[in-house]
């Protein structure tokens, strides 16, 4: 009788990263829903649903900069190829380039990108672990990770392959000053409902 090894007896399957092509090549064929995963280093990635107060959240911090930068220059809900491996959806952007020019040249590059914000309400750690690291590593100059629950802006800059290595929070009483529009001042509490 052949021996029946238990599942802790088995050697570890090897991984399988997909690049963004595959995941895209999934989403036609209907096996994934490219609007409920991301691409984190090779890794398809559930999104989280999209509850009210992130909704709200992203909504106003899209207004916010819309009014700051020209809705022009203010992308939300869209897909940044980083490289092969990680494709992230980011909750707004502020881009270098005329969002409509995306319309002929694809999805935005990090070089393209001037400012990012992420929402987070139930993603707080992944958002300032896993997806600053990502952001960093593609030389984003500004990344900004909106607290739903903490009702707090945490300002990400000096990016290197390792992280960012300046982090400050901002709370509702203070003001931040993009580094993209560096003579103009933001109140926290205008970006938050």
């Amino acid at each position: 009788m052949p021996e029946i090894l238990e599942r802790s007896n088995l050697p570890p399957f090897p991984r399988k990263r997909f690049t963004e092509d595959e995941v895209e090549a999934l989403a036609r064929l209907g096996q994934v829903s490219a609007q409920h995963i991301e691409l984190i280093e090779g890794d398809i990635v559930p999104k989280m649903p999209n509850n009210p107060p992130h909704a709200i959240f992203a909504q106003w911090v899209y207004l916010a900069l819309v009014a700051l930068f020209g809705r022009d220059y203010v992308l939300a809900n869209f897909t940044l190829r980083i490289d092969v491996w990680n494709a992230p959806d980011p909750d707004v952007a502020v881009t270098t380039r005329n969002i409509y020019e995306f319309l002929h040249i694809g999805k935005p590059q990090p070089e393209e990108i001037r400012l990012l914000v992420e929402v987070s309400d139930e993603t707080l750690s992944y958002d300032l672990t896993t997806k600053a690291v990502l952001y960093a590593r593609a030389n984003i100059p500004e990344y900004w990770v909106v607290s739903v629950q903490k009702r707090t802006v945490i300002i990400h800059r000096e990016p290197t392959t390792e992280g960012y290595t300046s982090i400050v929070t901002y709370t509702e009483e203070e003001a931040i000053v993009p580094l993209a529009m560096p003579d103009v001042q933001i109140r926290v509490a205008e970006i938050l409902p």
